[in-house]
């Protein structure tokens, strides 16, 4: 069963989960990186972990970051190539360049904003957009087990995990030390 729960950038438990998300990032590399509808952009971290079964089997890895209704850009060394304005087929061909790259540290804001920035110069800015449809931004998922993620309702945190009970999940605690990335 997939229980939800709606945060806004003033719970105290979006501090424990963007601390987790930033740490468990850290010295990751990415994978694999592409673009699906648009400017839609799908980047997995880690190792790449097969999941589902028959038709539903897929590779993904262990942290997954699918950026959706959001600007984005990407530039090394302070210079930008690379925008969610460009043409898709341009996305499509260029973004495996960021493949490889090692994250040294992510950061999350209270406004929905993220950005990973990479050992080797690279940087990936994210900003929300504002949409009536209230589509999501963008989702960190771990293994397929949970995801953070932001969307442009008036709880704009969203924090989603299979359980095996029924029952739905409680808030999350005060975190017991923050990471200088998270802002909460």
């Amino acid at each position: 069963m997939l229980s939800t729960i709606r945060l806004s950038s003033s719970d105290r438990g979006l501090k424990a989960l963007t601390y987790v998300v930033i740490s468990g990032l850290q010295g990751k590399k990415v994978s694999r990186a592409r673009c699906s509808i648009g400017s839609v952009l799908l980047l997995d971290f880690g190792k790449l972990e097969t999941v589902g079964k028959g038709k539903q089997k897929m590779e993904i890895g262990e942290w997954h970051l699918f950026i959706e209704m959001a600007a984005w850009a990407i530039s090394k060394h302070g210079k930008a190539f690379l925008n969610s304005e460009d043409v898709s087929s341009e996305i499509k061909s260029t973004i495996s360049r960021i493949e490889g790259s090692v994250v040294r540290e992510t950061t999350i804001g209270r406004n929905g904003n993220v950005r990973p920035t990479f050992e080797n110069g690279y940087v990936i800015d994210i900003s929300k957009k504002y949409k009536r449809r209230n589509d999501t931004n963008w989702a960190f998922f771990y293994r397929e087990a949970w995801w953070l993620g932001h969307d442009d309702k008036a709880r704009p945190f969203e924090f989603a995990c299979e359980t095996a009970e029924r029952k739905p999940l409680r808030r999350v605690g005060k975190a017991k030390r923050a990471h200088r990335s998270s802002p909460f």
